[in-house]
């Protein structure tokens, strides 16, 4: 990921905010893929929940597609 740093900032201030970005950027990926994994786990459980309550309305899918949005919405 390339960053463009104003006229007016030094190099050195430069790299600081890359590395800062670069750790924010890390975090929000490493975190989103957590949070995809436990919704995975969750409709793992939502299906053994199903097979003895058949009225059980998922409320993991609706999160599932927000977190699909999400990650399409965060584009570098």
């Amino acid at each position: 990921m390339a960053i463009e740093i104003p006229d007016n900032m030094s190099q050195e201030e430069g790299n600081k905010v890359g590395t800062r970005i670069g750790i924010i950027d890390r975090l929000i990926t490493t975190r989103g893929q957590d949070i995809g994994d436990l919704l995975q786990k969750g409709l793992s459980l939502e299906t053994n929940i199903k097979m003895t309550d058949p009225n059980y309305v998922s409320q993991i899918t609706d999160r599932l597609e927000e977190l699909k949005k999400l990650n399409s919405s965060y584009k570098h």
